[in-house]
């Protein structure tokens, strides 16, 4: 876990599509279903004591090839939301609603969850009673699992082979650039 305190946080959807174009001049559009977040990461300025416990665990990701998980520094996302909350039932691969349980309140749109045995971060569209629809489509089947929507994560890998640190005298900045992992 890249555990360090956030100062900016830039999340981008990437979904990748591919377009075609017939003889006749008709459109076709078609969804690759690889949907993934793309973050672009600034840490607070830190002392350079701190900035180098951060650098080390960057440095520790091998550029491109290592993986870690980034914590959002959204605070709060589902304020009208409480309890432990399971997926009710088994749900598909590609599904983006199901049915939940154990809940009280609501889901905040536009917040973000993880759902137990997945890497891959979900955000909410809407809520209808005990029915979430979330985008992106569900990466693998789950059946009757625990959604963490308090702290969700989000696993990553870095988006270059540079890890660069701008140290000014006591302070240190750093940021990255990563992209989601999926499984």
């Amino acid at each position: 876990m890249i555990d360090h305190k956030i100062a900016k946080i830039d999340l981008t959807s990437v979904d990748p599509s591919v377009q075609m174009e017939s003889r006749s001049g008709l459109e076709f559009s078609k969804s690759l279903k690889k949907q993934r977040w793309k973050a672009a990461v600034t840490w607070v300025t830190m002392k350079n004591d701190t900035a180098k416990s951060l650098f080390a665990d960057l440095v520790a990701m091998q550029g491109k090839h290592g993986q870690g998980a980034l914590r959002l520094p959204l605070l709060n996302q589902h304020p009208n939301m409480s309890g432990t909350i399971t997926t009710d039932g088994q749900w598909p691969a590609g599904a983006t609603q199901i049915y939940i349980s154990g809940f009280n309140g609501e889901f905040s749109k536009g917040g973000t969850f993880n759902i137990a045995g997945h890497s891959k971060l979900y955000m909410i569209v809407s809520q209808n009673e005990n029915v979430i629809t979330f985008a992106p489509a569900l990466r693998k089947t789950v059946n009757n699992a625990e959604i963490n929507y308090t702290t969700p994560t989000l696993a990553v890998r870095k988006n270059s082979d540079d890890t660069p640190w701008n140290m000014v005298r006591v302070n240190g900045q750093l940021n990255s650039e990563f992209i989601e992992v999926l499984d």
